[in-house]
């Protein structure tokens, strides 16, 4: 089976606060999260994680993920918190990239962990760090490492802003959006099918 996630945030007291999460404290946000993942990913799965994994130390790091279930295979996608390949390689990651794709009831599935280049994601008008007119928090600073819209569907984190999990054909896999834990390749399968077939009814109609 294949799952995907992003933004955990380890390490990250202060994200409880900033996304209103319901947990009292980082050690219960860190039990909560670890027991969702290992509820559902087992030995020989594979999980991507699209970025923003923590703020901890190497040592941290490796020793939280070190009890998501061992036996899966843990690719990260990177994302704007996260260290370098080498140093998430040497905390657990087997695969370090900055994008993946796959094919998914023969479409395109792209992976980043930002949104897709152009496309309207989150508000960023009176953030003090944002820049006006980008699409979404991030995307003209992180441009180099964001991708662009290549049609298909694409699975993303980052936003945590407003809430929105399914925008056209993004998905944000992000914990905050899926009950604090990983979405499967089969939730993932199935709004691909659901999205063709109301495109197809709509088409339909004109």
């Amino acid at each position: 089976m294949i799952w995907f996630t992003s933004d955990q945030h380890f390490f990250h007291e202060k994200v409880i606060h900033f996304d209103q999460r319901p947990f009292k404290d980082m050690t219960e946000m860190h039990e909560a999260l670890i027991s969702n993942y290992n509820k559902v990913v087992k030995p020989g799965d594979t999980c991507y994680f699209l970025g923003d994994v923590g703020m901890g130390s190497q040592k941290e790091t490796k020793e939280l993920l070190s009890r998501l279930e061992p036996k899966a295979i843990k690719i990260l996608i990177s994302g704007n918190h996260d260290h370098n390949p080498t140093w998430m390689r040497a905390a657990g990651f087997a695969v370090v990239l900055n994008s993946a794709s796959m094919i998914v009831s023969k479409q395109l599935l792209t992976m980043s962990h930002y949104p897709l280049l152009g496309i309207k994601s989150e508000n960023t008008e009176g953030m003090k760090k944002a820049v006006l007119g980008e699409n979404f928090h991030g995307e003209h600073r992180y441009s180099k490492i964001a991708i662009q819209n290549h049609a298909g569907f694409h699975c993303h984190g980052h936003i945590h802003a407003n809430g929105t999990k399914i925008n056209g054909h993004q998905y944000n896999v992000g914990v905050m959006h899926n009950d604090y834990s990983p979405v499967s390749i089969k939730t993932i399968d199935q709004w691909v099918q659901r999205t063709l077939a109301k495109e197809i009814k709509n088409a339909g109609t004109i």
